[in-house]
């Protein structure tokens, strides 16, 4: 997987409270492996793109534009082994200059194991993914951070004739360690199961019950440290199948039950405990308009979203987005969402994204690439709080071994 930068989210963006990188995967590996040891394949790959932002910080008005340029460089590695079994290793650097605001200049290390074991009746699969950021600009600049992600999970399933079931587990941890004067940590706990039950040769009925846990300590002012303790609980029954060779379907619905618990480890409960339930629906739908040629997917859902300052919202979110493989060299990507995110306690948002994307491989070891991608916040209960509009376009190259 080549991970290529989309630029670094310097400002509050989509409802984000805390900086993030947003980073887009391309499957962009050379046909074959030149370099082996045994069944073991090295892919080496470069990545370079240049990038325009007219919006870096997310204002409202008069938002600074910024050019900036990144390098990738890294190496996958696929490793099949004893039949169905692989294993595959991702490393990558990212350095990312920027020409104007060079007090946000940062380089990124990434890096994600995948081990899966696939028997007759049941596999497993065990990743583990691990990133570190760090600005390099000017020590005392106010936006200067440093994060740490690590990411752990394990999946497990049992196949049947006519039933399958699949059990997952994640934990992720994040550390901004200088954020403000007490670092901030933030913990999540994920896990669900499934139940496929094959009612058909073309449908499948299916339970899912999901649950998130989120555990947040944060400085408040005064030295004083909040905790904000979130858990989720998610009971979904659905169906799925195909209609058609060319038409993938599925739709669930069901509740979900929201807990929210915020306090002070210096001090009583500031807020205490608050709990509610909500509908969930998520439906979508795969395309092959043209066998080969062009994929269309539609996904809908309507969710409950968990904050870090103890809010949550229910969203309504909508993507149509479409693939299109102009010839064995080129193909191109175009995508258009739409979200709305009725909070809580804070305040309620839409949010508008657009984007077009092609890539055309030139030899077998090279490819070049460009995006354009647009996004937009509209803020209802409080006019100008967040609001802003912001474009970007990337062009860049891609070398892999």
């Amino acid at each position: 997987m080549v991970c290529l930068s989309a630029g670094l989210t310097a400002g509050r963006a989509h409802g984000e409270e805390i900086p993030q990188i947003r980073v887009v995967g391309e499957e962009i590996v050379a046909e074959g492996a030149d370099l082996r040891w045994g069944s073991m394949e090295f892919h080496p790959y470069l990545a370079l793109n240049w990038e325009w932002i007219d919006n870096l910080f997310y204002e409202k008005k008069g938002g600074d534009d910024d050019t900036l340029v990144t390098a990738s460089p890294g190496v996958h590695i696929n490793w099949p082994f004893a039949g169905n079994h692989v294993a595959k290793l991702d490393l990558q650097t990212q350095l990312r200059h920027y020409f104007d605001n060079p007090e946000v200049n940062n380089h990124q290390d990434l890096s994600d194991a995948l081990v899966k074991l696939d028997y007759d009746r049941f596999w497993l699969e065990f990743r583990g993914k691990y990133a570190y950021l760090q600005e390099v600009g000017d020590p005392q600049f106010t936006t200067r951070l440093a994060r740490v992600v690590a990411d752990a999970s394990f999946q497990a399933g049992v196949r049947f004739e006519r039933f399958d079931m699949i059990f997952g587990y994640e934990k992720r941890l994040r550390m901004w360690p200088r954020q403000r004067d007490h670092g901030l940590e933030y913990s999540e706990d994920r896990g669900h199961l499934t139940f496929d039950i094959k009612m058909t040769p073309t449908v499948q009925a299916f339970t899912r019950y999901e649950f998130h846990a989120v555990d947040y300590d944060g400085a408040l002012e005064g030295g004083q440290i909040r905790r904000n303790d979130q858990n989720q609980g998610l009971a979904l029954i659905g169906f799925r199948g195909t209609w058609g060779p060319s038409l993938g379907w599925s739709i669930a619905a069901g509740s979900e039950h929201v807990r929210l618990h915020q306090r002070n480890r210096t001090l009583a409960d500031i807020q205490g405990e608050t709990a509610s339930d909500h509908p969930v629906i998520r439906a979508s739908a795969v395309w092959d308009a043209i066998p080969e040629r062009t994929k269309v997917k539609f996904s809908g859902t309507r969710d409950v979203a968990l904050s870090v300052t103890s809010d949550y919202a229910d969203t309504t979110s909508f993507r149509l987005e479409a693939d299109h493989r102009w010839s064995q060299r080129l193909t191109s990507n175009a995508y258009a969402g739409y979200e709305f995110f009725n909070r809580a306690k804070g305040t309620d948002f839409k949010y508008y994204s657009a984007g077009l994307s092609t890539i055309y491989r030139i030899t077998r070891w090279s490819s070049v690439y460009t995006r354009y991608e647009f996004q937009h916040r509209d803020t209802l209960d409080d006019p100008g709080a967040g609001d802003h509009k912001r474009n970007a376009v990337q062009i860049g190259v891609i070398f892999a071994w």
